[in-house]
Protein backbone atom coordinates (compact mmCIF):
# COMPACT_ATOMS: atom_id res chain seq x y z
CA UNK A 1 0.00 0.00 0.00
CA UNK A 2 1.19 3.06 -1.03
CA UNK A 3 2.31 6.50 1.11
CA UNK A 4 0.28 9.26 1.28
CA UNK A 5 0.49 12.69 0.31
CA UNK A 6 0.76 13.70 4.42
CA UNK A 7 2.52 11.18 5.28
CA UNK A 8 5.38 12.02 2.86
CA UNK A 9 4.86 15.63 3.24
CA UNK A 10 5.62 14.54 7.23
CA UNK A 11 8.60 12.61 6.55
CA UNK A 12 10.04 15.33 4.38
CA UNK A 13 9.54 18.07 7.60
CA UNK A 14 11.08 15.28 9.83
CA UNK A 15 14.47 15.17 7.68
CA UNK A 16 14.47 18.91 7.01
CA UNK A 17 13.91 19.47 11.24
CA UNK A 18 16.70 16.54 12.15
CA UNK A 19 18.93 17.71 9.60
CA UNK A 20 18.68 21.86 11.30
CA UNK A 21 19.49 20.75 14.45
CA UNK A 22 22.28 18.53 13.59
CA UNK A 23 23.37 21.23 11.74
CA UNK A 24 23.21 23.24 14.73
CA UNK A 25 25.21 20.66 16.91
CA UNK A 26 28.01 20.82 14.31
CA UNK A 27 28.52 24.58 13.53
CA UNK A 28 29.94 25.38 17.16
CA UNK A 29 32.72 22.91 16.12
CA UNK A 30 33.08 23.75 13.05
CA UNK A 31 33.52 27.18 13.84
CA UNK A 32 36.24 26.62 16.28
CA UNK A 33 37.58 24.52 13.74
CA UNK A 34 37.67 27.45 11.02
CA UNK A 35 38.75 29.84 13.50
CA UNK A 36 41.73 27.93 14.57
CA UNK A 37 42.87 28.18 10.74
CA UNK A 38 42.17 32.29 10.65
CA UNK A 39 44.69 34.99 12.13
CA UNK A 40 44.61 36.45 15.44
CA UNK A 41 44.31 40.00 13.75
CA UNK A 42 41.58 39.01 11.08
CA UNK A 43 39.69 37.31 13.71
CA UNK A 44 39.37 40.51 16.06
CA UNK A 45 38.65 42.80 12.66
CA UNK A 46 35.61 40.18 11.35
CA UNK A 47 33.35 37.72 12.45
CA UNK A 48 34.24 34.32 10.97
CA UNK A 49 31.09 32.54 10.08
CA UNK A 50 31.56 29.77 7.95
CA UNK A 51 35.18 29.48 6.62
CA UNK A 52 38.86 30.93 7.88
CA UNK A 53 39.21 34.73 5.52
CA UNK A 54 42.72 34.78 6.24
CA UNK A 55 43.82 31.27 6.25
CA UNK A 56 46.97 30.59 8.68
CA UNK A 57 48.93 27.81 11.07
CA UNK A 58 50.14 30.23 13.32
CA UNK A 59 47.98 29.34 16.01
CA UNK A 60 48.53 25.93 15.97
CA UNK A 61 52.48 26.53 15.61
CA UNK A 62 52.46 29.10 19.11
CA UNK A 63 50.32 25.88 20.62
CA UNK A 64 52.78 23.41 19.78
CA UNK A 65 55.90 25.42 20.62
CA UNK A 66 54.67 25.77 24.22
CA UNK A 67 56.93 23.59 26.40
CA UNK A 68 54.05 23.16 29.04
CA UNK A 69 51.23 21.76 26.90
CA UNK A 70 53.04 18.14 27.02
CA UNK A 71 54.01 18.63 30.48
CA UNK A 72 49.95 19.34 31.18
CA UNK A 73 48.37 16.67 28.60
CA UNK A 74 51.00 14.44 31.01
CA UNK A 75 49.60 15.53 33.89
CA UNK A 76 45.70 15.58 32.53
CA UNK A 77 46.55 11.80 31.11
CA UNK A 78 48.09 10.52 34.85
CA UNK A 79 45.18 12.22 36.58
CA UNK A 80 42.45 10.61 34.28
CA UNK A 81 44.11 7.13 34.45
CA UNK A 82 45.13 6.73 37.87
CA UNK A 83 42.22 9.19 39.35
CA UNK A 84 39.77 6.74 37.43
CA UNK A 85 41.49 3.48 39.06
CA UNK A 86 42.07 4.14 42.88
CA UNK A 87 38.40 6.00 42.88
CA UNK A 88 36.84 3.17 41.29
CA UNK A 89 38.52 0.91 43.51
CA UNK A 90 37.83 2.46 47.01
CA UNK A 91 34.58 3.30 45.81
CA UNK A 92 33.82 0.00 45.27
CA UNK A 93 35.00 -1.06 48.77
CA UNK A 94 33.30 1.22 50.49
CA UNK A 95 30.36 0.46 49.21
CA UNK A 96 30.93 -3.10 49.66
CA UNK A 97 30.84 -2.19 52.86
CA UNK A 98 27.49 -0.46 53.08
CA UNK A 99 26.14 -3.22 51.47
CA UNK A 100 26.47 -5.52 54.71
CA UNK A 101 24.23 -4.42 57.39
CA UNK A 102 26.47 -6.27 60.05
CA UNK A 103 29.54 -4.12 59.68
CA UNK A 104 29.99 -2.49 62.71
CA UNK A 105 28.61 1.10 63.13
CA UNK A 106 27.00 0.75 59.76
CA UNK A 107 24.05 3.30 60.50
CA UNK A 108 26.40 5.64 61.45
CA UNK A 109 28.94 5.46 58.60
CA UNK A 110 26.18 5.51 56.11
CA UNK A 111 24.13 8.43 57.75
CA UNK A 112 27.47 10.49 58.02
CA UNK A 113 27.79 9.78 54.03
CA UNK A 114 24.49 10.94 53.65
CA UNK A 115 25.03 13.76 55.00
CA UNK A 116 28.21 14.88 52.43
CA UNK A 117 25.65 14.71 49.82
CA UNK A 118 23.50 17.81 51.40
CA UNK A 119 26.27 19.75 53.12
CA UNK A 120 29.63 21.12 51.72
CA UNK A 121 32.26 22.51 54.10
CA UNK A 122 33.06 25.43 51.24
CA UNK A 123 35.90 26.25 49.50
CA UNK A 124 38.31 28.09 52.21
CA UNK A 125 37.96 24.85 54.17
CA UNK A 126 38.46 22.55 51.56
CA UNK A 127 41.46 24.35 50.73
CA UNK A 128 42.83 24.90 54.71
CA UNK A 129 42.34 20.87 54.51
CA UNK A 130 43.87 20.25 51.62
CA UNK A 131 46.75 22.35 52.95
CA UNK A 132 46.50 20.75 56.31
CA UNK A 133 47.32 17.34 54.68
CA UNK A 134 50.50 18.40 52.46
CA UNK A 135 48.30 18.26 49.46
CA UNK A 136 49.85 21.84 48.49
CA UNK A 137 51.40 21.82 45.08
CA UNK A 138 51.22 17.72 44.69
CA UNK A 139 50.25 15.51 42.27
CA UNK A 140 48.23 13.23 44.58
CA UNK A 141 45.41 16.44 45.25
CA UNK A 142 43.99 15.00 41.89
CA UNK A 143 43.72 11.53 43.38
CA UNK A 144 42.96 11.90 47.33
CA UNK A 145 40.21 14.75 47.75
CA UNK A 146 38.44 12.58 45.11
CA UNK A 147 38.71 8.96 46.14
CA UNK A 148 35.21 7.97 47.02
CA UNK A 149 32.07 9.73 44.85
CA UNK A 150 28.88 9.41 47.53
CA UNK A 151 26.66 8.83 44.07
CA UNK A 152 28.69 5.79 42.45
CA UNK A 153 28.66 4.63 45.62
CA UNK A 154 25.68 4.17 46.21
CA UNK A 155 25.38 2.90 42.33
CA UNK A 156 27.30 0.39 43.39
CA UNK A 157 25.84 -0.67 46.70
CA UNK A 158 22.47 -1.27 45.04
CA UNK A 159 24.35 -3.01 42.65
CA UNK A 160 26.26 -5.28 45.03
CA UNK A 161 22.88 -6.03 47.09
CA UNK A 162 21.20 -7.93 43.90
CA UNK A 163 23.71 -10.57 43.87
CA UNK A 164 23.27 -13.77 45.18
CA UNK A 165 24.33 -14.45 48.87
CA UNK A 166 24.69 -17.67 48.30
CA UNK A 167 27.64 -16.77 46.47
CA UNK A 168 29.69 -15.52 49.47
CA UNK A 169 27.81 -17.78 51.89
CA UNK A 170 29.91 -20.87 49.72
CA UNK A 171 32.84 -18.58 49.56
CA UNK A 172 32.80 -17.80 53.43
CA UNK A 173 32.43 -22.24 53.63
CA UNK A 174 35.52 -22.35 51.87
CA UNK A 175 37.73 -19.95 54.00
CA UNK A 176 37.34 -17.26 52.19
CA UNK A 177 37.76 -13.65 54.34
CA UNK A 178 35.73 -11.03 53.40
CA UNK A 179 38.99 -8.93 51.22
CA UNK A 180 39.00 -12.58 49.53
CA UNK A 181 35.33 -12.65 48.69
CA UNK A 182 35.56 -9.03 47.40
CA UNK A 183 38.27 -8.99 44.96
CA UNK A 184 37.43 -12.90 43.93
CA UNK A 185 33.71 -13.37 43.96
CA UNK A 186 32.03 -9.35 43.93
CA UNK A 187 34.30 -7.40 41.79
CA UNK A 188 34.25 -10.35 39.08
CA UNK A 189 30.34 -10.26 38.98
CA UNK A 190 29.79 -6.69 38.94
CA UNK A 191 32.40 -5.23 36.18
CA UNK A 192 29.46 -4.17 34.10
CA UNK A 193 28.63 -1.25 36.70
CA UNK A 194 32.34 -1.41 37.09
CA UNK A 195 32.55 -0.49 33.79
CA UNK A 196 29.95 2.24 33.98
CA UNK A 197 31.27 4.14 36.77
CA UNK A 198 34.83 4.09 35.32
CA UNK A 199 33.70 6.27 32.67
CA UNK A 200 31.82 8.02 34.72
CA UNK A 201 34.74 8.40 36.72
CA UNK A 202 37.13 9.12 33.59
CA UNK A 203 35.17 11.68 32.28
CA UNK A 204 34.86 13.93 35.20
CA UNK A 205 38.52 13.32 35.98
CA UNK A 206 39.31 14.26 32.70
CA UNK A 207 36.72 17.75 32.36
CA UNK A 208 38.08 19.34 35.62
CA UNK A 209 41.11 20.60 34.25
Amino acid sequence: MGRTRNEKIQDVLNVLFFVIVTLGFIYPFWYLLALSFNSAADTMANSIVFLPNSFTLANYEAVFNNDSLLNAYLITILRTVIGTAFSVMATGMFAYGMSKKYLVFHTFFFTLTMITMFFHGGLIPTVLLIKSMGLMNNFMVYIIPALVNVVFMLIMRTYYLTLSPALEESAKIDGYNDLQIFFKIVLPSSLPIIAAIALFNGVAQWNSW
